[in-house]
Formats: C-alpha cells, structure tokens, sequence
C-alpha cells in the first residue's frame, strides 16, 4: 500500500491499544493477581470489552478517514461526470433539433425542386405541341402553296397548248386566204401575177419567220413551265458540270449560282469564294451588300445572307457546310460542318451548325 507524504498515521491508537488488550487478558487468565486479593473475572471481561469497544471506534475512524478522501474524490468525479452528461445531452438535443430543422428545408427544398421539374415538364410539352402544331400548319402550306404551282401549270401548259393550236388553225386559215388570193389574182390580174407572186412569196416568209419565232418562244416557255429550275445544285441532273448555274432558293424567282460539281462528288453550291483572282473584290461592305449578294460569280463574290437563308430554310433536306483553305505555302485543307443553315434577318441570319469533322483547322467558335 502506497503513502503520500504528510498524510496522518492510520494507525495511531494500536501501539497503546496493545498493551491494555494484553493486560485485560492477563486479567481473565489469573496469572497476575495479588494474594491478599482474589481474581475478579468479571472486571476482566469489563476491560476486555471496554477494549474492545474503543478498538472497534478506532478501527472505524481509520476506516473513515482513509474511506472518506476517496468517496469525496469519486463524488467530485462523479459530479464532473454528470455534468458532461448534460452539457453532451443538451449538445445532442441541440444537434437532434438542428437536424430536423435541416431534414425539413431539405424536405422542402425536394418539394419545390419536384414541383419545378413538373411545371417545367409541362410548360416543354406544351412548347413540343405548339412546335409541333405550327410544323403541321407550314407543312399543310406548303403542300397547298405546291397544289396551288401544280394548278397553275396545268392551267398554263393548257393555254399554252390552246395558244399552239391556234396559232397553227391561223397558219392553216392564212395559207388558205393566200392560196384564194393567188388564184384570185392570176384569175383577175394575169399581168401582175409575177409582182403579187414575189410579194406573197415574201409575206410568206415573214410570217413562217415569226411563227417559227413565236413557237419558239411558247416551247421554250413551256419547257421552262414543266422543268423548274434546280433549288441547289444538289439538284442539278447528273453530268452537269461545274459552273454557273440558275437556281430557285426555296419559293423565291430563279436567281444564278455558282457550283461546283468535281470536289468530293459534286453537288455544292458556293456561296463565297475569296482567292487571288483580279480584279480583286472588295468585302468590306455593308449590311445590304451581305444581305443580297456582290462581286462576280466567275470571280470574288458572296451570294447573299437571303439566297442561303431561304436555301437552308426548307424542312425537307440538311445540308452539309465545307470550307476550303489554302496557306501561303500553297497546303490545302478542308473542314466540315453537319445540320448547316441560316436563319432569317428578323433573327439577325444566325448561323447553326454541328458536328464539326475533318481536322482542327477552323473551329466554329472562331467562324
């Protein structure tokens, strides 16, 4: 058992208690009794008791006052210990609160992100739908603007035919009226005959010359009629070759296009090309000028914002975007753009394209 200095004797009565226990059982044993005076047992057992009674009040003092120390230690422990448990007891109701008041914003937050995702569901299937309705409604214009150009050319190829008819009854009728003339004349005026003859003849002729003119000028119309110019040079018939060409963008008249039949199979129609070929042109030009189109198309030119919007308008057919460069060094490259087209002047002919492909040579966002 350890000690700590200055810590009262525990023991402090044993070295006196000792002696009188032995002397009050010396007292009941008889060995020191006097021979004048006889043994008296029950004034031994009185000390014996009475000496045990103080041993047993000593025993307990020590008891305590070595008990004592540490109960009061452990009571002060104890109450450190219950103190901690309530300051943890109320941290962890603090804590609990805490994350109920954070489970319910995160609950509420859900809510609202679950009723911003069903209102946001609804206002796109309600943006799908009017898309969807006014593709049906340009689609059925469409269709009724292509009947209406169908009719017109029936009605056309008919008058035409009535015109062709006609005029060839009027040549029939002016061959028949000549014929009574001549004889007419021969019959009447034999003596002019070789005058009126040469001047028939050359009435003859003229009208030959101008019925051949103006059914010239029918068929070639009703050609036209039947065989409507290309919309891009994607159209244009197989073995064209490449170079200028006349055009229809979208419903819009015939307008003339450059095109180039030989690079990578054909078919592209040139809306720009800027090269060293003279007399130079130059593009520092304004809104107008873009809008429409300048330059020469066998030389430097832009087609114009409005030839390609109405070109790439059309929901029927994509078309492809390739640039072609060549460096100083004279090494030539290429990039390639999908789903290419322009949009209107109202939308300022925003430019889309995607799907960039064949090399890094122009990026779009630098385009």
């Amino acid at each position: 058992m350890a000690s700590r200095a200055g810590a009262p004797p525990r023991w402090p009565l044993v070295p006196l208690l000792v002696p009188l226990l032995l002397t009050c059982l010396t007292g009941l044993d008889g060995g020191a009794v006097s021979a004048h005076q006889p043994a008296e047992p029950a004034a031994g057992e009185a000390c014996l008791a009475s000496t045990l009674d103080l041993l047993w009040s000593t025993v307990g003092r020590i008891v305590r006052s070595a008990v004592e120390p540490e109960v009061a230690e452990l009571d002060g422990r104890l109450a450190g210990l219950q103190t901690q448990l309530t300051e943890l007891t109320v941290r962890l109701d603090r804590i609990q609160g805490g994350q109920e008041a954070q489970n319910s914003t995160v609950q509420i937050h859900l809510q609202e992100i679950d009723a911003g995702l069903k209102k946001g569901h609804l206002d796109f299937t309600s943006k799908v739908d009017g898309v969807q309705s006014q593709v049906t409604e340009l689609m059925a214009k469409i269709d009724d603007i292509q009947g209406e150009q169908q009719s017109q050319n029936v009605s056309l190829q008919r008058q035409l035919q009535g015109m062709v008819e006609g005029l060839g009854k009027l040549n029939s009728d002016l061959r028949s009226i000549l014929d009574g003339i001549q004889a007419q004349t021969e019959a009447r005026l034999g003596t002019v005959h070789a005058e009126l003859e040469s001047k028939l003849d050359r009435v003859q002729s003229q009208i030959d010359t101008r019925l051949g003119q103006v059914q010239s000028q029918l068929e070639s119309r009703l050609a036209d009629v039947q065989s409507s110019p290309a919309r891009d040079c994607s159209d244009l018939p197989a073995g064209a070759r490449s170079g200028v060409h006349l055009l229809r963008p979208g419903l819009r008249q015939p307008v003339p296009a450059l095109c180039d039949q030989d690079t990578d199979g054909g078919g592209w129609t040139v809306f720009q090309r800027r090269a060293d070929i003279q007399p130079r042109q130059d593009f520092f030009l304004g809104w107008e000028a873009y809008k429409w189109g300048f330059g020469a198309l066998d030389g430097e030119f832009w087609w114009g914002l409005e030839h390609l919007f109405h070109t790439t308008s059309l929901l029927d057919r994509r078309y492809e975007l390739r640039i072609d460069m060549e460096d100083f060094d004279g090494e030539k490259r290429f990039a390639l753009y999908q789903d290419f087209k322009i949009s209107s002047e109202a939308d300022g002919y925003r430019l889309h394209a995607a799907n960039y492909s064949a090399g890094d040579i122009l990026p779009l966002a630098g385009f």
